[in-house]
């Protein structure tokens, strides 16, 4: 990196503007010690850095530095040279330069690292074309909403809102629109399914209310889950459909179009479905189950499940923001929530507050605990009875 353009990251305000696209990596292996003391002082410090303190910070942060790696970074520090006659387009417009050649390096080194068989996916390839294609962002290209009252009003009452068939639901939560995020969640075979199934196709589901929807399913069978909601439509058991066929397709013909169900292997990106979802423009994005799902990323960024689990959430939480689609999934809950009736987002498998944080409503199912004995002998029936929790709501009252 230009001695000048390191000089620039010593100033607060430049640093502020263009952090988001300067990377480690864009540092040579020498230089890697005065970009986390950078980080460091940034984090630490509200006023500019200077060549004096970015020394003190070398030396205070890397105590046991060998003499000669020292003199190294104190000839570095000391070539750090002001930005003199350097205007702020400038600045940014050659940082900007440093940035694309970091992103093409990178995509000739995967490109090389496939080229010997050292990478399975194209993964890593196509998220370095989606951060080129982004484009290169500073701190003063976001949007402004300048909307006034009598803007956000219109909007407001021209936005489709969502309804849930499930009148309690309804009445708590008063549906969602397209670019918010639900989560549901339950134990194995407590209804997580079943419960989707009756916002999408049962009496007053988003099928009846015209919503085209994209349902992606590694859980169970496709075929099962579309034969499921084919019977809730039409309220008819699958034996019944099947005896009065024409009926059944007379009946369902008219929001068949609308109901788009896909067979995904575990392990789908969710990059994948993001691109989908660009292209084909559902109002409402659905995933059973999310966490099956991979996210591209460093290895080393995922230090554990929970923070592959947070990223996950993340980028599918993205996908409906920039697709104006409602974004649903369904993930399981952990032995926590086991036989209990009360089911909410800290009793989430590979989560206690992730999922809960990137998700506008988190709905469990719950259900009554049975007794092992009572289930081995069979002296009691199974009780279909379910509790919904609603552990998130921003949506209250709309605000």
């Amino acid at each position: 990196m230009k001695p000048e353009l390191l000089a620039l990251l010593l100033k607060k305000d430049f640093w502020t503007t263009h952090e988001a696209n300067i990377e480690r990596e864009m540092f040579s292996e020498h230089a890697l010690l005065l970009y986390d003391s950078v980080v460091f002082y940034h984090d630490n410090y509200t006023d500019d850095l200077d060549k004096t303190k970015l020394w003190e910070i070398v030396k205070r942060n890397n105590p046991t530095l060998t003499s000669s790696n020292k003199q190294l970074l104190y000839e570095l520090v000391s070539d750090i040279q002001d930005a003199e006659g350097w205007t702020e387009d400038f600045a940014a417009d050659t940082l900007r330069a440093v940035w694309k050649q970091h992103i093409f390096s990178k995509i000739v080194e995967v490109g090389i690292q496939g080229t010997q068989g050292k990478a399975d996916s194209l993964d890593a390839v196509k998220l370095l074309i989606e951060r080129a294609e982004s484009g290169f962002i500073v701190a003063d290209d976001f949007d402004e909403c300048l909307l006034d009252i009598d803007g956000l009003m219109e909007q407001d009452v021209n936005t489709k809102w969502w309804n849930f068939g499930l009148r309690p639901l309804q009445d708590r939560l008063g549906g969602m629109y397209g670019g918010l995020f639900l989560q549901l969640m339950a134990r194995p075979d407590a209804g997580k399914t079943a419960f989707v199934i009756d916002m999408v196709a049962g009496p007053n589901g988003y099928l009846s209310q015209g919503a085209v929807v994209d349902w992606y399913v590694n859980e169970e069978p496709v075929k099962r889950t579309r034969w499921r909601a084919m019977s809730s439509y039409i309220g008819m058991t699958k034996e019944r459909l099947i005896e009065n066929k024409d009926v059944a397709r007379t009946a369902w013909q008219d929001i068949a179009p609308n109901l788009h169900m896909f067979d995904i292997p575990d392990g789908t990106p969710v990059e994948v479905i993001a691109e989908r979802t660009r292209k084909r423009k559902p109002n409402i994005v659905i995933v059973d189950q999310l966490d099956k799902l991979s996210v591209t990323g460093d290895i080393k960024e995922f230090s554990n499940e929970p923070a592959r689990i947070r990223k996950l959430y993340t980028k599918f939480r993205s996908i409906g923001k920039e697709n104006e689609s409602l974004q649903i999934g369904v993930c399981q809950a952990s032995a926590d929530a086991e036989g209990s009736t009360v089911v909410t987002y800290d009793q989430a498998e590979n989560s206690k507050t992730g999922k809960a944080a990137e998700c506008d409503v988190f709905l469990g199912i719950g259900r009554n605990a049975l007794r092992a004995e009572e289930l081995k002998y069979g002296d009691v029936e199974e009780d279909w009875t379910r509790y919904i929790t609603i552990s998130k709501d921003k949506l209250d009252t709309g605000w």
